[in-house]
């Protein structure tokens, strides 16, 4: 029998400080999608998390601190299982396609706090998530468009490069208002959510004739049963006589969200963006979503 010391069942101090700010994120999450953030003190979530209360200024310097490193996570969450699906899309079909919209809508809805939180303070400038929220909106752009460049939309003329900004805010500004539209209790199908976005993507990626050739538009939103009609073949006239843009990439399916390093889908419920029910008013006051 092999014995093993004691010392060797210890954590490393690293490993003891991780499990301990885990604790402290898992913790205002967890307060977060119970209370909203007004509900998140220092003393609420040490005492959620069973730790002494001095230990929460090891690791975060303050409320804001925290709410940042937590806004920060969600979002990595959200974006690493978007671009998984969207790489594994690829040629794969409709329902692959389907999961590049479906994931990110249910990680929105699954904190329905955190999401409005999120929002919100990209509208409200005395936020402590205010900076943060408009850089990360610049950030999920940013990656969006590169991806639709990889599709065969065009990015080499100022007037180009505009038109591929609007279509990747489009569809960022759309996942947001249905997921906000499900929160408030309008939608109740992520599915239909699903459907109307793959509708959408069939309407722009039709239009500049990069919907896959003999595509199935009826099927893009569903069975004909459940949309009543097929879908108009809105690339039809762009395609005909057209050639394909000189130079374009292969084409790949493409759906909501941002790129990052890929990894397989993880839980979806574990994940996020917020908003308060005043900050959400103030998000249906300015209306879609604008970049800076």
């Amino acid at each position: 029998m092999v014995k093993t010391s004691s010392s060797s069942l210890r954590l490393s101090r690293s490993e003891a400080k991780s499990v301990v700010r885990r604790r402290l994120l898992d913790a205002a999450l967890e307060i977060i999608d119970e209370g909203g953030e007004g509900a998140l003190t220092t003393t609420s979530v040490t005492k959620r998390a069973g730790l002494a209360q001095s230990s929460f200024y090891t690791h975060f310097r303050n409320l804001s601190d925290l709410l940042r490193e937590l806004a920060e996570e969600a979002n990595a969450l959200n974006l690493r299982e978007t671009r998984a699906a969207r790489r594994t899309a690829s040629g794969a079909g409709l329902e692959a396609l389907r999961d590049t919209y479906r994931i990110p809508l249910s990680i929105m809805v699954a904190h329905p706090k955190l999401t409005r939180l999120l929002i919100a303070s990209r509208y409200d400038p005395a936020s402590v998530l205010a900076e943060w929220s408009q850089d990360n909106w610049a950030r999920w752009r940013e990656a969006l468009i590169d991806d639709l460049s990889t599709i065969g939309v065009l990015t080499d003329t100022p007037k180009r490069r505009r038109r591929a900004e609007m279509i990747a805010e489009s569809i960022m500004a759309q996942s947001e208002v249905l997921a906000l539209g499900y929160l408030d209790g309008r939608y109740a199908n992520v599915e239909e959510m699903v459907d109307v976005c793959v509708m959408f993507a069939a309407g722009y990626l039709g239009s500049l004739g990069l919907w896959p050739e003999g595509g199935d538009r009826a099927a893009a939103v569903g069975s004909p049963a459940r949309s009543g009609e097929p879908l108009p073949d809105v690339g039809a006239e762009n395609r005909s006589g057209s050639k394909k843009p000189r130079g374009a990439r292969p084409k790949r399916s493409l759906g909501a969200g941002s790129s990052e390093e890929a990894h397989p889908p993880s839980s979806v419920a574990r994940s996020t963006i917020r908003s308060s029910a005043r900050a959400h008013t103030r998000y249906g006051q300015a209306g879609s979503p604008t970049a800076d």
